[in-house]
């Protein structure tokens, strides 16, 4: 259906009486191909206007049309203040989420950095821990060398506890010299017991080397953990900015919605404007129509 109003309505009638025929409610819609009941409508008021203007014979209320006027500027005016405080709430809008951006984006540069220096931490904690490692296995390979070294002492210690118990067999044989036997054996226990000391003290610093390499690992191990949850934070931090980007697309389309709808505002108002000049000028043209000297219905009715 054809948008309707009075001047597309009035220009019909014209046309169908111009051509002959007569200006009914059925030829009226087929021609504008509108609502038959809307039609009805607009020539009843067609016909109430050209009614009023043939009774009066008079132009209408000056006052009247300037309050027309005004208040159809007042009606433009308030539209028109309407749509511009849309758009400032839909650019304030704008920038809040470009702001928000430029903080997300500051941040994502923080994380960023945060996460390199993370990453140079593990880095430099793996260097420690190989240069630990190095040296467990440094401390490792020393202390089996001292293990061996002990167990080869302690082997002869042992060696020699035996040799000086053949020797005390044989002097116990001979009824030699006991004291010094006994002093020779007595050596040799210390011998003994000095070789085990220091395989104590060997297993001592392979366990103390073992704890060491152990607290390199945790600590590997929480750099790791730290990497990962920098990359985390780094990756909701971007799905944030794609979010403000998406919300700051949809307010530029809601920006554009709006000066869409203050542009058809507008022309509207212009057409209204226009609809009210050319009813002025059909019921000017009307008015100059009217023979001077045929009274008009109502002078005929104040005679009587």
């Amino acid at each position: 259906m054809t948008q309707l109003n009075l001047t597309k309505v009035a220009a019909a009638v014209r046309q169908i009486e111009e051509n002959g025929q007569k200006a009914t409610v059925r030829v009226v819609s087929k021609l504008l191909k509108a609502d038959t009941n809307k039609v009805n409508e607009l020539m009843g008021v067609l016909r109430n206007a050209q009614q009023a203007m043939i009774e009066s014979k008079a132009e209408l209320d000056p006052d009247f049309l300037k309050v027309l006027g005004l208040h159809i500027e007042q009606a433009k005016t308030k539209a028109s203040q309407q749509a511009e405080l849309r758009a400032q709430a839909a650019e304030d809008a704008l920038n809040a989420l470009v702001t928000h951006m430029q903080e997300l984006d500051v941040a994502l540069v923080a994380n960023d950095e945060e996460l390199a220096a993370a990453q140079a931490s593990l880095l430099h904690c793996k260097g420690q821990l190989q240069e630990r490692v190095r040296e467990v296995d440094e401390v490792r390979r020393d202390c089996a060398a001292k293990t061996t070294d002990a167990d080869a002492r302690t082997s002869q210690a042992l060696a020699q506890v035996e040799s000086l118990r053949l020797h005390l067999d044989r002097a116990n044989l001979l009824l030699g010299t006991m004291p010094r036997l006994e002093a020779a054996l007595e050596e040799a226990r210390q011998l003994a017991k000095t070789g085990q000391e220091e395989l104590a003290q060997a297993r001592q610093a392979g366990a103390v080397a073992d704890a060491r390499a152990e607290q390199l690992t945790e600590r590997a191990h929480d750099a790791a953990l730290l990497e990962n949850r920098t990359e985390a934070q780094r990756q909701r931090l971007q799905d944030e900015l794609e979010k403000a980007m998406a919300a700051e697309r949809l307010a530029q389309q809601e920006v554009w919605q709006l000066s869409a709808k203050v542009f058809a505002l507008e022309a509207r108002c212009t057409e209204q404007v226009v609809e009210i000049a050319k009813l002025r000028e059909a019921q000017n043209d009307a008015s100059d129509a009217t023979p001077a000297s045929v009274p008009s219905p109502h002078d005929q009715r104040r005679a009587a």
